[in-house]
């Protein structure tokens, strides 16, 4: 899986709306990630390795269309929850 350079730091943003807004189609939202691991410091916890606690992911097609704060997620076709687990690239 490659990491799209559209994402940016939670607040990826499609058609110039803000995540949260709206449905990325085609794709799967992956919650329940008590730590993310996204190798950006300028992301998260601003450690060299960017974690996101409660974290959510969305997978579109074999591309990371989003990452961050499972609160902010926008919405997805489909949903799975990872059951607390950590998650690294």
């Amino acid at each position: 899986m490659r990491l799209s350079h559209a994402v940016t730091r939670g607040e990826h943003r499609f058609g110039g709306t803000l995540a949260g807004t709206l449905t990325v189609t085609g794709s799967t939202l992956l919650t329940g990630i008590a730590e993310l691991v996204t190798n950006d410091p300028g992301s998260g916890d601003g450690s060299p390795l960017g974690v996101i606690h409660d974290a959510a992911v969305i997978v579109s097609g074999q591309v990371v269309a989003w990452v961050g704060a499972a609160r902010n997620a926008p919405g997805a076709d489909a949903r799975r929850d990872l059951g607390g687990r950590a998650v690294v690239p």
